[in-house]
């Protein structure tokens, strides 16, 4: 999903950023959804953090 919406920006000419934050390409352990989360860096203080590096 990510990725149409970076290529739809390209397209119109907008200068909005756009970063795609998903799962890496690689085995996810077990585990809670909370774990889980945390060690993809997608739990808020993964997010915050991202976005934090981006501005």
């Amino acid at each position: 999903f990510g990725s149409g919406i970076i290529e739809y920006c390209s397209k119109i000419k907008d200068s909005v950023k756009v970063h795609c934050l998903g799962l890496p390409d690689e085995f996810i352990e077990q585990g809670s959804r909370q774990i889980l989360l945390k060690l993809a860096g997608l739990d808020a203080q993964g997010i915050t953090d991202k976005i934090l590096s981006i501005l």
